[in-house]
């Protein structure tokens, strides 16, 4: 499918979607723009390289029916009422690349630092969206930034901590990748790392690609490092929302040391650590 074939039906299904009264559909440059008609800086775009890059054949429509979902998704959560005061339960930690924005209309979202290449950052979840949480709803809820923290921390412990597993020469890989938007949120649960460090016989890497996808391994050999890498580049072209290029060596002192894999073809990866 072409770009401009990709643009047509994206504003297409927005504007079947939307109520145009309340949202104007534009196209700028790579994006497709959806802006509030009364705040203009209220708004959302869809990078339409982004998605044609994702699209595989046969599920072209699939793909953009996914992402006008989304965006029709974040509209109405936009919309609504974000008190975090009784809503506790409700707050996650999600992890960014340190490249992300920072604030929004002139907000700061509230963030904390986690690795070299990630950010924590929170979430109010609203069902099937969440919206990054800023400073002013700390302020409006009474809440200060540890307090929030805390908060997300206890609930993702609460969160399935179910795997899939696999191996692949001699190496053990565990994929957790839970449908609900916090699968590489669980990296920040100590007690679940305290419980896959028991069950490693080596060493223990981890990647955080993209939102959706935590993957841990034990690995015992080279093979197993190049594996993991790969993986997590993979995994990284493939998410909405990248985290980190590099996968990561669980420390003994209980910290996320990044790994650079370099290799050529059909040669033993060198392995460094940053």
């Amino acid at each position: 499918m072409d770009r401009e074939k990709c643009s047509q039906l994206i504003q297409q299904s927005l504007r079947e979607k939307l109520d145009l009264k309340v949202w104007e559909i534009s196209v700028e440059e790579d994006h497709v723009v959806v802006k509030n008609v009364d705040n203009p800086s209220l708004g959302f775009s869809l990078s339409l390289t982004a998605i044609l890059s994702k699209m595989e054949k046969g599920q072209e429509q699939e793909k953009i029916e996914q992402s006008v979902a989304n965006i029709v998704e974040m509209t109405k959560a936009s919309l609504q009422t974000k008190s975090l005061l009784g809503n506790e339960q409700s707050i996650f930690p999600v992890l960014r690349s340190n490249g992300h924005p920072t604030e929004q209309q002139g907000k700061r979202f509230l963030k904390r630092a986690h690795t070299a290449e990630s950010s924590i950052f929170y979430a109010f979840d609203l069902g099937k969206t969440y919206a990054l949480i800023d400073e002013q709803m700390c302020i409006d809820a009474g809440y200060d930034k540890q307090q929030i923290h805390t908060f997300a921390i206890q609930n993702v412990k609460k969160l399935d901590t179910t795997y899939n597993k696999d191996e692949v020469a001699g190496n053990t890989f565990y994929f957790f990748s839970q449908p609900d938007g916090y699968a590489a949120s669980r990296v920040l649960n100590d007690e679940l790392l305290a419980f896959m460090r028991r069950m490693m016989t080596k060493d223990m890497g981890i990647a955080i690609p993209h939102q959706d996808a935590l993957v841990i391994a034990d690995i015992q050999n080279d093979a197993g490092y190049n594996i993991l890498s790969r993986l997590n580049i993979d995994f990284c072209m493939r998410g909405d929302i990248p985290i980190s290029p590099l996968p990561f060596i669980w420390t003994e002192d209980e910290k996320l040391e990044p790994i650079m894999v370099l290799a050529n073809p059909g040669a033993t990866p060198n392995v460094r650590k940053e």
